[in-house]
């Protein structure tokens, strides 16, 4: 058995460095919406939280909302949004927070459905683990069905999105 070189060792810890880093620090995203994007009747759009607060490996785009992922595994996913007006629910209608990776829908965050006419604001929040692979996009979407459109509340504090990977 030999010593290793310097620059074995250097070419050992670079290739070490992913896996070492995924290992102790896995990654973290948080964004979040203050715009007061509107969510069109009957549509299911992505939730653009366009305020990045922290972005550990680059994966989040703020313009798109959308997650892309620069490794598999497993990853945790939460959102919170609200919606602006209390006024205009009617029986029967229903929003949802719903989590998307490459196109298909994976998992439902929070479903409501108005009992009665009413006038209340309406939040939908919830989180999900999910496996994915490298390159996979991930997105929060909503759906409504009030009429209208209905604008998200425009305060970052009902609004966001965290991506955590876990080890």
């Amino acid at each position: 058995m030999r010593d290793l070189t310097a620059a074995e060792i250097r070419a050992l810890a670079l290739r070490l460095q992913g896996p070492l880093r995924t290992l102790l620090a896995p990654g973290h995203v948080r964004a979040v919406s203050n715009n007061g994007q509107n969510i069109s009747n009957n549509t299911l759009q992505t939730v653009i939280f366009e305020d990045e607060e922290r972005d550990d490996d680059d994966e989040y785009n703020p313009a798109t909302g959308e997650l892309t992922t620069k490794r598999g595994g497993a990853l945790h996913i939460s959102s919170g949004i609200l919606f602006a007006t209390t006024t205009g629910w009617a029986n029967t209608e229903i929003a949802y927070l719903t989590v998307y990776v490459s196109g298909t829908e994976k998992d439902n965050l929070d479903f409501k459905q108005n009992e009665g006419s009413q006038n209340h604001y309406v939040k939908l929040t919830g989180s999900t683990t999910l496996e994915v692979a490298e390159g996979d996009v991930v997105t929060v979407r909503c759906y409504q069905n009030s009429g209208g459109a209905r604008a998200l509340h425009n305060d970052n504090a009902y609004n966001y999105v965290a991506f955590d990977w876990l080890p």
